[in-house]
């Protein structure tokens, strides 16, 4: 591995996805500058919290666009890596892939009489019980 310079990136800038939770898109016009760890976490053992030794870990900072996050990791002189979001994969319906059909309701045949049917313990019908 001599001669080989292998750069480790303090900071990432990338353009989060939209929250599963939510339709609005409106958090996803913006650009994030975060501090990426180089020390796992670890579980505090007297109340479970979640710990690390890395203080930038909660730094992170926000931008309208690519370039002005850019700029700032160039001013600063930020070790830095742009990853460029991946776009959705939009499913094609083609003969080879059809669209998924839904299940077909199941058909509920009703009995001519309700008070012909026969119950626990040798009752004749509903009507009897009901006049008891």
């Amino acid at each position: 591995m001599q001669g080989e310079k292998r750069v480790l990136f303090g900071f990432v800038i990338y353009k989060p996805a939209k929250s599963a939770m939510t339709s609005g898109r409106a958090a996803t016009k913006r650009w994030l500058l975060e501090y990426e760890s180089q020390s796992a976490p670890f579980i505090e053992p007297l109340m479970g919290w979640t710990g690390s030794t890395d203080p930038m870990g909660q730094l992170r900072l926000t931008f309208s666009s690519r370039e002005a996050a850019v700029a700032y990791a160039q001013r600063y002189s930020l070790d830095y890596e742009v990853r460029e979001a991946t776009g959705s994969v939009k499913r094609q319906v083609t003969a080879d892939n059809p669209q998924p059909q839904p299940m077909p309701l199941c058909s509920v045949e009703l009995l001519p009489d309700f008070n012909n049917l026969l119950l626990d313990g040798g009752t004749t019908g509903v009507a009897s019980n009901l006049a008891a």
